[in-house]
């Protein structure tokens, strides 16, 4: 199963950045996704990039939101990959 972690819509890119190098506890090179396609800027929010390329819930229960605090049924998430090399192509 993948991780999952949560943020409030109003967080930026580069807040969740952040996140994953203490996370991960790694200063290299990172890079973060959108729709696995494109690499949003720094300065987007969560909320902007859930409004133009989020995706229908894949929760089914209706306790789902109440488990993990994440998207119950009904509602859209956002799924950002990271890397830590740049793949284009």
């Amino acid at each position: 199963m993948t991780p999952r972690k949560y943020f409030p819509a109003d967080t930026t890119v580069a807040a969740v950045e952040t996140y994953l190098r203490q996370v991960l506890e790694y200063e290299g090179a990172l890079f973060l996704f959108c729709a696995s396609s494109f690499a949003p800027t720094p300065d987007q929010t969560l909320a902007f990039l859930l409004a133009h390329f989020g995706s229908p819930s894949p929760s089914s229960s209706s306790s789902a939101q109440d488990q993990d605090g994440g998207p119950g049924p009904g509602r859209r998430e956002l799924v950002l990959s990271y890397g830590f090399t740049e793949v284009w192509g």
